[in-house]
């Protein structure tokens, strides 16, 4: 999931098809499944078959929508360790502190004011 939606943060839809294969881009498609982001999904699942070319408000309303699914991500990974720690490996301590989700009740890093690449 990494590479496309990298990609696609840094530079934009245009630059998945250039940098990543349409099985990474269906694999990535399933991972945002898997993290119940079935909108983040669909819309990964749409540049595989995406002719940007032939429609010229196709690229701007990608990239809008996938930088308007974001925030959602974090949230998501943060819910899906909570319900299946298991799926995941162990981090290695690294000294850093870091707080929980704001989905935790209590707890949170509130929202962000601006969009990080």
């Amino acid at each position: 999931m990494a590479k496309p939606y990298g990609r696609i943060m840094s530079s934009g839809v245009s630059a998945v098809s250039d940098t990543s294969s349409p099985e990474e881009v269906e694999l990535a498609a399933d991972a945002f499944d898997y993290l119940g982001l079935p909108d983040l999904a669909g819309l990964t699942r749409r540049l595989v078959n995406a002719d940007r070319e032939s429609e010229d408000n196709l690229e701007n309303a990608l990239n809008h929508a996938f930088y308007g699914l974001e925030g959602a991500l974090a949230g998501a990974f943060e819910r899906k360790y909570a319900e299946s720690p298991e799926d995941f490996d162990a981090v290695a301590a690294d000294g850093v502190v870091r707080q929980p989700g704001s989905w935790l009740p209590g707890g949170g890093q509130g929202k962000r004011s601006a969009r990080v690449n």
